[in-house]
């Protein structure tokens, strides 16, 4: 009789550790999918420049109820950017609940990458696990992420004026302003805007259009003025607008000076000796020249009057 009651008595706990077991596993289940999450990807700076390196930031969290060991996080990137001194895996032996950890990979775009978005993606392998018992061997997990990774330069337009007509003796002409880009980037429609003041009258339009303006290039807005100041400079203010090749929109602002020089000073006043120095010596040649002919004329008139002068015979 005793023997059938320990029998029984263990049998039922059997049962109910049976019960337990299942319903623990299955919790756990519902728990694990997923369990770690991307809170955040920052990189820095926040785009890559072509050529130089940046540092990419991702923020993992555990969402889950319990611990999660083995990550493993892998990298994957486009053609044109590549790992800097760094691999493509990170490894994180455990993150417990709650817990969160940050992973960073060093990278680099390609010196002669073209501007845009491209797409990167982040593989995360780890092991879930159903309890905390010795004897859990886990269950293995992958997420698979889709990374944008843009690529762009700051644009660097430099502006300077040239070819000046203009000068204390002839405030009526034409002046160019001349647009370098310097940067990395490409621009597209430029347009150029020559804002309006009471030194001077813009005799055409004021808004010019350029367009494109690729890197390493430059090009030339022609405006002509009438100057009404006596000053010594005119200040010239300039206004641009454009795009980057993500159609970012940008605006600058920027003050030339337009230096008004005299003749002598802008060189044209020795231009002018010159060329009076050229007629002078002209018209001395040709005065010389004139003055040989007609003195070689009197002299062939003497001579031939002498030659038929009549003699006169005396009776």
């Amino acid at each position: 009789m005793k023997s059938l009651f320990l029998f029984s008595f263990v049998f039922g706990l059997f049962l109910i550790s049976g019960v337990l077991a299942l319903y623990i596993e299955d919790e756990n289940g519902l728990n694990a999918g997923n369990a770690i999450r991307v809170k955040e990807v920052v990189m820095t700076p926040e785009n890559l420049v072509p050529g130089e390196p940046a540092i990419l930031d991702v923020l993992l969290e555990n969402g889950g109820d319990l611990f999660v060991d083995n990550i493993r996080v892998k990298l994957g990137l486009p053609l044109v950017i590549n790992f800097y001194r760094d691999v493509d895996k990170v490894k994180i032996s455990r993150l417990d609940s709650g817990e969160g950890k940050k992973v960073s990979f060093s990278i680099i775009a390609s010196p002669s990458a073209s501007e845009g978005l491209y797409e990167g993606n982040l593989k995360i392998e780890y092991i879930t696990h159903f309890g905390t018992s010795a004897i859990n061997v886990g269950d293995n997990q992958e997420d698979n992420y889709t990374l944008g990774l843009i690529i762009k330069s700051e644009p660097d337009i430099f502006v300077q004026l040239e070819n000046n007509e203009i000068y204390l003796g002839n405030k009526i002409g034409e002046i160019g302003v001349k647009f370098v880009n310097n940067g990395l980037a490409d621009v597209k429609f430029l347009t150029v805007r020559l804002e309006d003041s009471k030194d001077y009258d813009v005799v055409d339009e004021n808004i010019k259009y350029i367009g494109d303006l690729d890197s390493d290039d430059f090009d030339t807005a022609n405006f002509r003025l009438n100057v009404k100041s006596g000053k010594r400079e005119i200040a010239l203010p300039v206004k641009i607008s454009y795009k980057d090749s993500l159609n970012e929109d940008y605006e600058e602002e920027i003050d030339l000076v337009l230096e008004m020089r005299t003749a002598n000073e802008m060189g044209i006043e020795n231009n002018t000796n010159n060329y009076i120095a050229l007629v002078v010596i002209a018209l001395v040649v040709i005065g010389y020249w004139w003055y040989r002919r007609r003195k070689k004329r009197k002299h062939g008139h003497a001579r031939h009057g002498q030659h038929h002068k009549p003699s006169h015979r005396r009776v």
